[in-house]
């Protein structure tokens, strides 16, 4: 029995797949390709206009909106991380993201909730 069979140790999960060195990296992003701003304040506006006696129902159609816009931005920013793309480069697209969802919701609160 030879060494090299006993030395082999079976391969252990990772928590993080490495990544594939002979992918391309992703490119450079707007934000306008990651959330639509326009029309995220068009559907806020259409959630407190089909609400207009409700409040909380209201909020709660705005909150989803703004729940899902965040979550895509999260989502495109996992992928374009797994796919090479830089740490801080990615930080900077959170920011625009929550940057854009934020202004949103500061024209909603203004435009529908504090008249």
């Amino acid at each position: 029995m030879s060494t090299d069979s006993l030395d082999q140790s079976p391969q252990e999960p990772t928590l993080v797949e490495s990544r594939n060195r002979t992918s391309r990296r992703p490119g450079k992003w707007r934000i306008s390709n990651i959330i639509d701003g326009r029309a995220l304040r068009v559907k806020l506006t259409a959630a407190a206009l089909d609400n207009l006696g409700d409040a909380q129902a209201m909020r709660k159609a705005a909150l989803d909106h703004l729940h899902g816009a965040m979550f895509r931005g999260r989502m495109i920013a996992q992928e374009r991380l797994q796919q090479g793309a830089e740490g801080l480069d990615t930080a900077r697209l959170l920011s625009a993201v929550q940057d854009e969802v934020i202004h949103a919701l500061y024209d909603f609160t203004t435009t529908h909730v504090h008249r």
